[in-house]
């Protein structure tokens, strides 16, 4: 596995989420950060606040509905007493990131406000959305292409929660992450490989795109294999001058 501070990535990448009094990382890790300072998590009694906080994440982060929230944290406990192991332990949750504008609970809808959290689910789905968008118009501006899929790139380092087992209301989002970061490399690479302005800045990656690579496409079938040959050579332009960073051939990441 690969963490967040050991990447090669490029400083524009990331920079939009010092704007953000709470920053939250769930894509290969799970992290929240206070002020760009880490939140330490260390009691086992912080447990079900994180869960409520993932699984918010997990059901899209706006206008949630608490039925829902408690159904999933608490599957086995009837209406009354599921919802209010929600308001309580939504309260500890408030406590312990300590932005109480951030979770804003309004006519049974729990809503992550965007103006107070960065999420990098939701900049990862931004960024891959707006590569999406470049590469249907009839000439994509290679640079601006290169810059929006170094972004993609940089902000999928794995699985939704990928250090953790999966929940029942983690998986369809993790999956659909995968299918989209996956989409993104089948679509942009060859893009890349016709654009030689643009092949020094597209990818600054770790092993785990090319475990992505290869991977088996168990959920996401319908695309075609992607060249590892045709990754190895996009990487291996973004470093022209250093060999070190080329990735291990047996690399067996999270993908």
């Amino acid at each position: 596995m690969f963490d967040l501070q050991q990447l090669p990535i490029s400083a524009p990448a990331l920079d939009e989420h010092r704007n953000y009094p709470l920053q939250i990382y769930t894509l290969g890790r799970f992290s929240v950060s206070r002020g760009l300072e880490p939140i330490r998590f260390t009691r086992k009694a912080q447990h079900r606040p994180l869960q409520l906080l993932k699984a918010l994440i997990a059901f899209g982060g706006r206008e949630v509905a608490t039925d829902q929230l408690a159904v999933a944290m608490w599957p086995e406990s009837e209406g009354d007493m599921a919802y209010n192991a929600f308001e309580i332990t939504l309260h500890r949750l408030r406590r312990l990131i300590g932005i109480d504008k951030a979770l804003v609970l309004l006519n049974g809808l729990l809503t992550l406000d965007n103006r107070q959290c960065w999420v990098d689910v939701w900049a990862f789905e931004q960024a891959a959305g707006r590569a999406e968008a470049l590469l249907k118009t009839a000439h994509p501006n290679p640079e601006e292409l290169a810059g929006v899929s170094s972004r993609v790139i940089a902000l999928y380092h794995g699985h939704f929660l990928g250090r953790e087992t999966p929940e029942p209301w983690s998986i369809s989002l993790r999956e659909r992450l995968r299918s989209t970061f996956l989409r993104h490399l089948h679509s942009v690479l060859p893009e890349r490989a016709r654009s030689r302005r643009s092949r020094g800045n597209l990818l600054s990656a770790p092993d785990g795109l090319l475990s992505a690579a290869r991977a088996p496409q168990r959920s996401a079938g319908c695309l075609p294999p992607l060249s590892y040959n045709l990754v190895i050579d996009s990487f291996h332009s973004s470093f022209p001058s250093d060999r070190s960073h080329s990735p291990a051939s047996d690399s067996s990441l999270i993908f």
